[in-house]
């Protein structure tokens, strides 16, 4: 690399190697003839040869280093994705591991990728006498397969053009979206670079929310300076208006000192960007499973990711003492066992139409397919959307049941 990066020097503009792969890049083909000559005349100079049969010349797209390029940017490739999709259900860590290290390949073209594959990647780590594949990991598979297959195209570096970087925090990841504004079919347009995401460690998770919107913006700048470190000003847009004033605030925690070390090494400046327009790098930190047209598991777990089994106990258990929901479940377990024809019967067999029993759970079918809560456990629920689970932060009695009530019957 050392070599072919000193042969090359004079044409890093236009070349990019890897290893002994070269391409040369150009935008009409008169420049392209010309480039290619002084980068043949350079690789001549330092005595090297090339093989001719795996030379490509003039083309408008090929493939480098496992990605498809063409004019339009970079590409997964074909071949991999196709490897991915038709990728059987994985039996051993082993297996899964293969899996996620094909996935994690093209990790920088997939939205929330850390969340995607978040509890694929708890499986891969156990032991093989603990290894269980549920419904939660056959999900998170056939989601993550899905977006690797309907990958977006990312835009290729433009060295003359600014950086625009949009970040976000969430109370279980971080993530960002480092774009530039380049011309695209016509139309001056933002574009992006690379994705990037990950899982908060389990100290990141009790930071405040201000401590987690400056770690997101420290995190992407530390993992994509080898773009932005000493190249052209970069905008940082954040959902978290306070980080606009973080150079004139009076005091500074050492937590803090130390990520604005980290980005005092750019040419930048911060920008408020309200959230609800924040939509590319806020799907970045979300649970990958927004609520669903039909029920799943994940939507307890997004509440109670700590205790999740427990949570789940608690439902069932909840259920056969809720006044409203054990009828219901009841007549959902006996369904095809002819009931008796009593007035309460005919009420509860018409209110059960309403529901819809999946791996032991009730879900309300008009509201959306919702989780429903047991009576027992409404106030748990209320209390932890308060503390800011669900974005309630002490919003007040309202704000924090129409969040609840917007997730969960």
């Amino acid at each position: 690399m050392r070599l072919m990066h000193r042969i090359l020097r004079p044409h890093r503009r236009y070349a990019v190697v890897y290893l002994d792969d070269v391409l040369i890049f150009s935008k009409t083909l008169a420049e392209h003839k010309a480039q290619v000559d002084a980068g043949l005349q350079s690789i001549r100079q330092a005595r090297l040869r090339l093989s001719d049969p795996k030379c490509i010349f003039g083309t408008l797209e090929t493939s480098f280093v496992g990605f498809k390029v063409n004019r339009y940017g970079i590409h997964t490739e074909e071949k991999k994705i196709a490897a991915v999709r038709e990728w059987p259900v994985s039996q051993s860590p082993s297996a899964l591991r293969s899996f996620l290290g094909l996935a994690g390949y093209y990790r920088k073209f997939v939205l929330k990728f850390a969340h995607r594959a978040n509890f694929l990647y708890d499986l891969a780590t156990k032991p093989e006498d603990e290894y269980q594949w549920t419904t939660q990991h056959q999900m998170q598979f056939e989601d993550l397969k899905q977006a690797l297959t309907s990958a977006l195209v990312l835009a290729t570096l433009d060295p003359d053009a600014n950086f625009i970087l949009r970040t976000d925090a969430s109370d279980t990841a971080i993530g960002g979206v480092l774009a530039q504004r380049q011309q695209f079919k016509g139309k001056m347009v933002e574009r992006p670079l690379v994705f990037f995401s990950r899982k908060l460690h389990s100290v990141e998770t009790r930071y405040p929310a201000y401590d987690r919107e400056l770690l997101a913006i420290s995190a992407n700048l530390e993992h994509w300076a080898c773009y932005v470190h000493g190249r052209r000003h970069t905008t940082i847009y954040t959902d978290h208006a306070a980080l606009q004033h973080i150079l004139g605030q009076n005091k500074l925690s050492s937590r803090q000192w130390r990520h604005l070390n980290k980005i005092q090494q750019h040419n930048y400046d911060i920008k408020y960007f309200p959230g609800a327009s924040n939509t590319v790098a806020d799907e970045l930190s979300r649970i990958a499973y927004p609520q669903p047209s039909t029920p799943s598991l994940l939507n307890v777990i997004e509440l109670r990711i700590s205790a999740s089994n427990d949570w789940l106990d608690d439902i069932w258990a909840g259920y056969t003492e809720d006044l409203v929901f054990c009828p219901v479940l009841e007549h959902l377990n006996d369904k095809g066992v002819e009931a008796p024809r009593t007035k309460k019967a005919r009420r509860t067999r018409e209110r059960a139409n309403s529901y819809l029993l999946q791996d032991g759970l009730l879900y309300h079918k008009p509201s959306g397919g919702k989780l429903c809560i047991p009576d027992n456990l409404r106030s748990d629920v209320i209390r932890e959307a308060d503390d800011a689970i669900l974005g309630g932060g002490h919003a007040g009695i309202e704000k924090t049941i129409a969040a609840v009530a917007s997730w969960y019957h």
